[in-house]
């Protein structure tokens, strides 16, 4: 899957927002190339498949897939569920993106990276 990248909105997958302060979805984007983990913005759920978001290794590098035509609040969400398996303990996240990551991780017990 390629990712076709024109612009550094578009490559974050975050809206544009008129101040300086970053949104969650940037935060959690700078939080997971922290810990090595890519993220790709691609068209999902064509045909069969019937997914929006998914995780992988890419030639051993981590790697989260996000549909890219999902709506600011679902691509945060389902980066949020993606990254939760990962350790940000020693990494600074705004109170807002850790709140929702904490929120996140599987009731189940998975670990964490």
């Amino acid at each position: 899957m390629a990712n076709t990248v024109a612009d550094p909105v578009e490559k974050s997958g975050a809206e544009a927002i008129g101040n300086e302060e970053p949104t969650i979805l940037e935060a959690l984007e700078k939080a997971a190339s922290a810990v090595g983990v890519e993220i790709r913005y691609d068209k999902l759920a064509t045909g069969d498949v019937k997914t929006t978001s998914g995780a992988c290794r890419i030639r051993g590098v981590d790697t989260i897939i996000i549909d890219r035509r999902l709506g600011p609040k679902e691509k945060t969400a389902a980066l949020a569920k993606e990254l939760s398996r990962y350790n940000f303990d020693n990494i600074y996240l705004p109170p807002a993106a850790r709140e929702l990551l904490e929120a996140s991780i599987p009731k189940s017990g998975g670990g964490k990276k």
